[in-house]
Protein backbone atom coordinates (compact mmCIF):
# COMPACT_ATOMS: atom_id res chain seq x y z
CA UNK A 1 0.00 0.00 0.00
CA UNK A 2 1.33 3.42 -0.88
CA UNK A 3 2.51 5.87 1.72
CA UNK A 4 -0.15 8.17 3.16
CA UNK A 5 2.35 10.93 3.90
CA UNK A 6 1.88 14.49 2.70
CA UNK A 7 -1.48 13.87 1.07
CA UNK A 8 -3.64 16.80 0.04
CA UNK A 9 -7.02 15.43 -0.98
CA UNK A 10 -8.33 17.03 -4.14
CA UNK A 11 -11.79 15.85 -5.05
CA UNK A 12 -14.25 16.42 -7.82
CA UNK A 13 -17.49 16.34 -5.88
CA UNK A 14 -19.37 17.95 -3.02
CA UNK A 15 -17.50 18.59 0.20
CA UNK A 16 -20.25 16.81 2.09
CA UNK A 17 -19.16 13.56 0.41
CA UNK A 18 -15.40 13.95 0.68
CA UNK A 19 -15.05 16.23 3.69
CA UNK A 20 -14.75 19.92 4.36
CA UNK A 21 -11.79 21.77 2.92
CA UNK A 22 -11.27 19.43 -0.04
CA UNK A 23 -10.54 21.27 -3.26
CA UNK A 24 -12.47 20.42 -6.40
CA UNK A 25 -10.17 19.26 -9.13
CA UNK A 26 -10.44 17.23 -12.31
CA UNK A 27 -7.96 14.38 -12.60
CA UNK A 28 -5.44 14.38 -15.41
CA UNK A 29 -4.89 12.19 -18.47
CA UNK A 30 -7.95 9.96 -18.27
CA UNK A 31 -9.73 9.06 -21.48
CA UNK A 32 -13.51 8.81 -21.27
CA UNK A 33 -13.37 5.05 -21.73
CA UNK A 34 -13.16 2.39 -19.08
CA UNK A 35 -10.37 0.42 -20.75
CA UNK A 36 -7.54 1.10 -23.16
CA UNK A 37 -6.78 -2.56 -23.78
CA UNK A 38 -8.49 -5.67 -22.48
CA UNK A 39 -9.33 -5.91 -18.78
CA UNK A 40 -6.52 -7.60 -16.86
CA UNK A 41 -6.27 -8.47 -13.19
CA UNK A 42 -2.98 -6.55 -12.93
CA UNK A 43 -4.85 -3.32 -13.73
CA UNK A 44 -6.33 -3.10 -10.22
CA UNK A 45 -4.03 -1.93 -7.41
CA UNK A 46 -5.06 -1.07 -3.87
CA UNK A 47 -4.35 2.48 -2.75
CA UNK A 48 -4.69 4.22 0.60
CA UNK A 49 -8.01 2.70 1.59
CA UNK A 50 -7.96 -0.53 3.56
CA UNK A 51 -10.23 -2.15 0.98
CA UNK A 52 -8.32 -5.25 -0.02
CA UNK A 53 -11.65 -7.01 0.49
CA UNK A 54 -12.80 -5.15 -2.66
CA UNK A 55 -9.61 -4.89 -4.74
CA UNK A 56 -8.69 -8.60 -4.39
CA UNK A 57 -12.19 -9.55 -5.67
CA UNK A 58 -11.77 -7.10 -8.55
CA UNK A 59 -8.52 -8.85 -9.49
CA UNK A 60 -10.12 -12.28 -9.13
CA UNK A 61 -13.19 -11.44 -11.23
CA UNK A 62 -11.05 -9.71 -13.88
CA UNK A 63 -8.97 -12.89 -14.14
CA UNK A 64 -11.84 -15.39 -14.24
CA UNK A 65 -14.63 -13.47 -15.97
CA UNK A 66 -13.62 -10.11 -17.47
CA UNK A 67 -17.01 -9.82 -19.18
CA UNK A 68 -18.56 -9.43 -15.71
CA UNK A 69 -16.45 -6.29 -15.26
CA UNK A 70 -17.57 -4.84 -18.60
CA UNK A 71 -21.19 -5.46 -17.65
CA UNK A 72 -20.89 -3.25 -14.56
CA UNK A 73 -20.08 -0.11 -16.53
CA UNK A 74 -21.72 1.88 -19.27
CA UNK A 75 -20.50 5.16 -20.70
CA UNK A 76 -23.25 7.70 -20.02
CA UNK A 77 -22.32 9.84 -23.04
CA UNK A 78 -21.57 12.92 -20.94
CA UNK A 79 -18.05 12.21 -19.72
CA UNK A 80 -18.92 9.78 -16.96
CA UNK A 81 -20.14 6.23 -16.38
CA UNK A 82 -23.30 4.62 -15.08
CA UNK A 83 -22.33 1.78 -12.76
CA UNK A 84 -24.44 -1.18 -11.66
CA UNK A 85 -23.99 -3.02 -8.36
CA UNK A 86 -26.07 -5.89 -7.03
CA UNK A 87 -27.37 -5.25 -3.54
CA UNK A 88 -28.79 -8.73 -2.98
CA UNK A 89 -32.23 -10.10 -2.33
CA UNK A 90 -34.02 -11.44 0.73
CA UNK A 91 -31.79 -13.21 3.29
CA UNK A 92 -28.73 -11.95 1.38
CA UNK A 93 -29.45 -14.25 -1.56
CA UNK A 94 -28.34 -12.67 -4.80
CA UNK A 95 -31.20 -11.94 -7.17
CA UNK A 96 -31.19 -10.68 -10.72
CA UNK A 97 -34.39 -8.69 -10.21
CA UNK A 98 -34.17 -5.00 -11.03
CA UNK A 99 -35.09 -4.03 -7.46
CA UNK A 100 -31.94 -5.80 -6.26
CA UNK A 101 -29.67 -3.56 -8.31
CA UNK A 102 -28.41 -0.06 -7.67
CA UNK A 103 -27.18 2.30 -10.39
CA UNK A 104 -24.65 5.03 -9.66
CA UNK A 105 -23.48 7.90 -11.86
CA UNK A 106 -19.69 8.09 -11.57
CA UNK A 107 -17.72 11.02 -13.09
CA UNK A 108 -14.22 10.30 -14.39
CA UNK A 109 -12.41 12.21 -11.63
CA UNK A 110 -10.59 10.72 -8.68
CA UNK A 111 -8.99 11.80 -5.38
CA UNK A 112 -5.36 12.81 -5.87
CA UNK A 113 -2.46 14.10 -3.80
CA UNK A 114 -0.81 17.50 -4.26
CA UNK A 115 1.32 16.08 -7.09
CA UNK A 116 -1.72 14.84 -8.96
CA UNK A 117 -1.11 11.18 -8.14
CA UNK A 118 -4.19 9.04 -7.54
CA UNK A 119 -4.33 8.01 -3.87
CA UNK A 120 -6.89 5.23 -3.94
CA UNK A 121 -7.23 2.37 -6.43
CA UNK A 122 -4.99 2.89 -9.45
CA UNK A 123 -3.64 1.14 -12.53
CA UNK A 124 -1.20 -1.39 -11.09
CA UNK A 125 0.51 -2.26 -14.38
CA UNK A 126 1.23 1.41 -15.15
CA UNK A 127 2.32 2.13 -11.56
CA UNK A 128 4.91 -0.66 -11.69
CA UNK A 129 6.24 0.32 -15.11
CA UNK A 130 4.15 -1.98 -17.31
CA UNK A 131 1.00 -1.58 -19.29
CA UNK A 132 0.39 0.68 -22.25
CA UNK A 133 1.55 3.98 -20.80
CA UNK A 134 -2.10 5.05 -20.55
CA UNK A 135 -4.37 4.65 -17.58
CA UNK A 136 -6.89 1.84 -17.30
CA UNK A 137 -9.63 3.35 -15.16
CA UNK A 138 -12.11 0.51 -14.67
CA UNK A 139 -10.87 -0.46 -11.18
CA UNK A 140 -10.86 3.19 -10.13
CA UNK A 141 -14.43 3.61 -11.38
CA UNK A 142 -15.67 0.54 -9.53
CA UNK A 143 -13.98 1.53 -6.27
CA UNK A 144 -15.49 4.99 -6.62
CA UNK A 145 -18.93 3.44 -7.19
CA UNK A 146 -18.52 1.50 -3.93
CA UNK A 147 -17.44 4.72 -2.19
CA UNK A 148 -20.53 6.50 -3.48
CA UNK A 149 -22.72 3.60 -2.40
CA UNK A 150 -21.21 3.71 1.11
CA UNK A 151 -21.22 7.54 1.16
CA UNK A 152 -17.44 8.06 1.33
CA UNK A 153 -14.04 6.57 0.55
CA UNK A 154 -13.36 6.57 4.28
CA UNK A 155 -16.22 4.11 4.75
CA UNK A 156 -14.30 1.61 2.61
CA UNK A 157 -11.45 1.73 5.14
CA UNK A 158 -13.46 -0.03 7.86
CA UNK A 159 -13.01 -3.52 6.41
CA UNK A 160 -15.42 -5.78 4.63
CA UNK A 161 -16.33 -9.18 3.26
CA UNK A 162 -14.74 -10.20 -0.07
CA UNK A 163 -17.51 -12.73 -0.63
CA UNK A 164 -20.14 -10.01 -0.44
CA UNK A 165 -18.01 -7.74 -2.64
CA UNK A 166 -17.93 -10.40 -5.36
CA UNK A 167 -21.69 -10.82 -5.09
CA UNK A 168 -22.17 -7.08 -5.53
CA UNK A 169 -19.91 -7.16 -8.60
CA UNK A 170 -21.31 -10.22 -10.39
CA UNK A 171 -24.80 -10.82 -9.00
CA UNK A 172 -23.80 -14.40 -8.26
CA UNK A 173 -23.60 -16.20 -4.95
CA UNK A 174 -20.28 -16.62 -3.14
CA UNK A 175 -19.58 -19.83 -1.24
CA UNK A 176 -17.29 -19.79 1.80
CA UNK A 177 -14.85 -22.61 2.53
CA UNK A 178 -12.85 -22.95 5.77
CA UNK A 179 -9.53 -24.66 5.10
CA UNK A 180 -9.26 -26.08 8.61
CA UNK A 181 -9.80 -29.81 8.45
CA UNK A 182 -9.14 -29.98 4.70
CA UNK A 183 -6.25 -31.93 3.27
CA UNK A 184 -3.83 -30.21 0.90
CA UNK A 185 -5.05 -32.36 -1.99
CA UNK A 186 -8.63 -31.30 -1.28
CA UNK A 187 -7.66 -27.64 -1.40
CA UNK A 188 -5.82 -28.08 -4.70
CA UNK A 189 -8.75 -30.00 -6.18
CA UNK A 190 -11.31 -27.40 -5.08
CA UNK A 191 -9.32 -24.51 -6.50
CA UNK A 192 -8.32 -26.23 -9.75
CA UNK A 193 -11.93 -27.26 -10.43
CA UNK A 194 -13.31 -23.82 -9.56
CA UNK A 195 -10.81 -21.98 -11.77
CA UNK A 196 -11.50 -24.38 -14.63
CA UNK A 197 -15.17 -23.45 -14.34
CA UNK A 198 -14.34 -19.75 -14.53
CA UNK A 199 -15.10 -18.96 -10.90
CA UNK A 200 -13.45 -16.01 -9.13
CA UNK A 201 -11.55 -16.97 -5.96
CA UNK A 202 -10.20 -14.89 -3.07
CA UNK A 203 -8.18 -16.24 -0.15
CA UNK A 204 -8.00 -14.74 3.36
CA UNK A 205 -4.84 -14.84 5.46
CA UNK A 206 -5.63 -14.94 9.20
CA UNK A 207 -4.70 -12.16 11.58
CA UNK A 208 -1.28 -12.37 13.24
CA UNK A 209 2.20 -10.90 13.20
CA UNK A 210 4.17 -13.98 12.15
CA UNK A 211 5.43 -14.65 8.63
CA UNK A 212 6.99 -17.73 7.06
CA UNK A 213 10.65 -17.43 6.09
CA UNK A 214 10.23 -20.07 3.38
CA UNK A 215 7.98 -17.79 1.35
CA UNK A 216 9.68 -15.73 -1.34
CA UNK A 217 8.20 -12.65 0.33
CA UNK A 218 6.52 -12.28 3.74
CA UNK A 219 2.84 -13.07 3.71
CA UNK A 220 0.65 -10.22 4.89
CA UNK A 221 -1.59 -11.39 7.70
CA UNK A 222 -5.17 -10.19 7.77
CA UNK A 223 -4.92 -9.54 4.03
CA UNK A 224 -6.84 -10.82 1.00
CA UNK A 225 -5.26 -12.30 -2.12
CA UNK A 226 -6.75 -13.15 -5.52
CA UNK A 227 -6.23 -16.75 -6.58
CA UNK A 228 -5.17 -16.53 -10.22
CA UNK A 229 -3.90 -20.00 -11.09
CA UNK A 230 -3.42 -23.60 -10.04
CA UNK A 231 -1.50 -26.47 -11.60
CA UNK A 232 1.21 -29.03 -10.93
CA UNK A 233 0.16 -29.13 -7.30
CA UNK A 234 0.67 -25.40 -6.73
CA UNK A 235 -1.62 -22.41 -6.19
CA UNK A 236 -0.73 -18.98 -7.60
CA UNK A 237 -1.74 -15.87 -5.67
CA UNK A 238 -1.88 -12.18 -6.53
CA UNK A 239 -1.42 -9.44 -3.95
CA UNK A 240 -3.80 -6.51 -4.71
CA UNK A 241 -1.03 -4.15 -3.58
CA UNK A 242 0.42 -4.92 -7.03
CA UNK A 243 3.75 -6.22 -5.68
CA UNK A 244 5.27 -8.70 -3.21
CA UNK A 245 3.34 -11.70 -4.41
CA UNK A 246 3.94 -15.00 -2.60
CA UNK A 247 5.56 -17.78 -4.59
CA UNK A 248 3.19 -20.55 -5.74
CA UNK A 249 2.10 -22.61 -2.74
CA UNK A 250 1.42 -26.31 -2.34
CA UNK A 251 -2.01 -27.29 -1.09
CA UNK A 252 -0.57 -27.97 2.35
CA UNK A 253 1.15 -24.61 2.51
CA UNK A 254 -1.96 -22.86 1.29
CA UNK A 255 -4.19 -24.36 3.99
CA UNK A 256 -1.64 -23.46 6.64
CA UNK A 257 -1.44 -19.82 5.55
CA UNK A 258 -5.04 -19.15 4.47
CA UNK A 259 -8.01 -19.76 6.73
CA UNK A 260 -10.85 -19.03 4.29
CA UNK A 261 -11.48 -19.36 0.56
CA UNK A 262 -14.26 -17.35 -1.11
CA UNK A 263 -15.52 -18.78 -4.41
CA UNK A 264 -17.98 -16.82 -6.54
CA UNK A 265 -20.29 -19.21 -8.36
CA UNK A 266 -21.04 -19.31 -12.09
Amino acid sequence: MRNKGNVLLMFFAAQSFFGAGCAERASRDYAEQMTVNLIRYEDAMQGLAGDGYLIAPLCAVAKSDPDAIYEIMENDGSGGFRMRLYTGGKDNLIAQAEEDRVYLDVPVNFPADEDGEIIYAANGAAFHGGGTGRHEIWAMLIEKAFALYHKSYEALDTGGDPGKAMEMLTGRETKYYATVGMQGEEVIGLIEDSLARGKAIVAAAPQGEETDEELSVPLLRGHFYAVIGAGNGRIELYNPHGARHPRPLTGGEFKNFFSWVFINER
